[in-house]
């Protein structure tokens, strides 16, 4: 049935019952865990039989929640998003004007809307890779060696390139009129912490028999390892970290991009390191502006990252993307990414106060509510906070605090205000928050631009009332490391912020600061594209660090700047 159709979405959620398992042989515990849940519509397969496809593409992994769970025993599990798109070189991506689009758009509703004979998005997952390959293979059920079948969900939509949002690659008309390629996503749940997990993806028919696959899928074996369960603690100093937080900013998709990509691949491969746990990237993705077939090329390049290393966003000034035909905004990134948000209230209106002076300074009203634009999730000894700095226009509610005072807020204070009232220090005790526009920035980029300036008024009160940690943000193309602030002067108990824009997009680096210094400013550089990672080691140390690509370095060390 569909789920929600607007004039640019289409979303197709499929609800199956779920196969019982009684008959099933199975010495696999997580066989059973797996589908056991009634909300991801998992089953156990004892028989694959399936076509290899390279149809499928763009595949990337991101979390959603820990949490108890009564199948499990009480024990906590995972569960996460796979995403994927379907690559049919038949279907066209740009049209030559807007009926041709529209049309063409009007079929890909009724054809998602009739489920396309019966052919729906899954995911097949298990412990042991070589259940993933046996094709024809009967009673799989020795220890983890079962194979779970996951339904998903199909997505597709609509894009009219505004001249606004024009970037570089923009290409007159001949890149304007886009339809978006079929995108799928699935959701897994019960996993177990810190395990790795093999999976590949595809479709399947609707209606396949109890405990086989019959569909087609891609041939390669993906891998991801979950996260430790939440509140783990090493109790003891350790010399490596038990954890790792990979921050990147405003990446792109450039041979500067691909080196920091590559960087973190090199690290996740080496036996003697600690791999990084989840990667998020603080905005401004894949700088499409428009040329919304970007989108589809970053996908591709960045598979070979995101679909091992699970994978959080926000959205940048790059993400907003006016459509326009619509006034529409942020529609890629709310149709390719689900993070773990509310999407009980996902909402966005097109956009108002549009003309060139507002689209610069970001004074445009854009409202993005809930789903992907603002979230929260633990992940090990850390609560993290996802914020969006150009969600302007969010929709203002009445609330009443505990003294009866009764204010009239955004739904993105509320968000954060309820969130931070609820994390209890004892179980994840660093607070890190993530945003696109920074609040303290000494580079020469990026100042007195309205919507940073409006965000940080009512967050900022908020983020020293509750002590968060560390705040990391984007935007600016360079690397700063300030000291803890509060309110404009350098406090050392203090938030600290930190800008991470050096990810490697083709704006390239912004390498003029302001002088002097300001007092609160601990390192900065212009020079080196790259990225941070915050090492976690117990409840009570963690540490930061700098990482520029060894490629941009000559004579200078590969770890530039760190902080405990």
């Amino acid at each position: 049935m569909v789920f929600f159709t607007a004039n640019s979405l289409v979303v197709l959620f499929i609800f199956l019952s779920i196969v019982s398992l009684q008959g099933v042989v199975s010495k696999s515990p997580w066989c059973d865990l797996a589908a056991s849940n009634s909300d991801v519509h998992a089953t156990a397969i004892k028989h694959i039989q399936v076509s290899n496809s390279s149809l499928f593409e763009q595949v990337h992994v991101s979390l959603q929640r820990y949490e108890n769970s009564s199948a499990s025993g009480g024990s906590g599990c995972w569960s996460a998003w796979i995403s994927w798109a379907l690559a049919d070189p038949s279907v066209s991506s740009y049209y030559n004007n807007q009926e041709d689009l529209n049309a063409a758009f009007g079929k890909a509703v009724n054809d998602i809307d009739g489920s396309v004979a019966s052919m729906v998005p899954a995911v097949l997952v298990s412990r042991n890779r070589d259940s993933l390959i046996s094709n024809g293979r009967e009673n799989i059920n020795e220890d983890d060696s079962c194979v779970a079948l996951f339904h998903g969900e199909q997505r597709q939509y609509k894009h009219v390139r505004d001249d606004r949002d024009s970037g570089q690659f923009a290409n007159g008309e001949k890149n304007r009129f886009y339809l978006s390629p079929r995108l799928f996503h699935a959701h897994i749940a019960n996993l177990p912490p810190s395990t790795k997990f093999f999976y590949r993806v595809g479709k399947v028919l609707l209606n396949n028999p109890s405990y086989s696959v019959n569909g087609t899928f891609r041939d390669t074996v993906f891998h991801f390892v979950t996260p430790p369960k939440t509140g783990e603690d090493m109790k003891s100093f350790e010399s490596k970290p038990m954890m790792k937080l990979v921050v990147i900013g405003d990446i792109g998709q450039t041979l500067f991009s691909e080196h920091t990509r590559d960087s973190i691949l090199t690290e996740m491969d080496d036996m003697d390191d600690v791999p990084p746990t989840l990667a998020m990237i603080v905005g401004d993705l894949s700088y499409a502006d428009g040329a919304q077939d970007r989108w589809d090329i970053f996908g591709r390049k960045m598979e070979p990252l995101f679909s091992r290393l699970p994978l959080m966003v926000l959205p940048g000034n790059h993400e907003i993307e006016l459509d326009m035909e619509t006034h529409e905004t942020f529609k890629a990134y709310r149709n390719r990414f689900i993070m773990p948000g509310n999407y009980s209230i996902n909402n966005s209106i097109p956009a108002t106060n549009i003309d060139p002076h507002n689209w610069q300074e970001y004074s445009v009203k854009l409202r993005y509510d809930g789903g992907a634009s603002y979230y929260s999730v633990d992940v090990g000894l850390c609560h993290l906070i996802v914020l969006n700095t150009y969600d302007t226009n969010s929709e203002m509610v009445e609330t009443v605090d505990k003294n009866g005072l009764r204010r009239i807020i955004s739904l993105q204070q509320k968000f954060l205000e309820d969130d931070l009232v609820k994390v209890d220090r004892k179980v994840t005790p660093f607070l890190i928050v993530f945003m696109h526009g920074p609040f303290y920035n000494s580079n020469e980029a990026h100042h007195n631009e309205v919507a940073t300036k409006s965000m940080k008024e009512w967050v900022e009160p908020i983020l020293y009332r509750h002590k968060v940690d560390v705040v990391f943000a984007g935007h600016v193309h360079a690397y700063e490391r300030n000291y803890g602030v509060k309110f404009e002067r350098a406090s050392v108990n203090s938030t600290i912020f930190i800008t991470v824009g050096d990810g490697g997009n083709h704006e390239l680096l912004y390498p003029h600061w302001l002088y002097p210094t300001p007092t609160y400013s601990a390192y900065r550089s212009g020079k080196h594209y790259g990225h941070g990672e915050l090492e976690i080691f117990n409840k009570t140390h963690i540490r930061w660090v700098w990482k520029p690509n060894g490629e941009d370095l000559t004579d200078e060390p590969a770890t530039l700047d760190s902080a405990w």
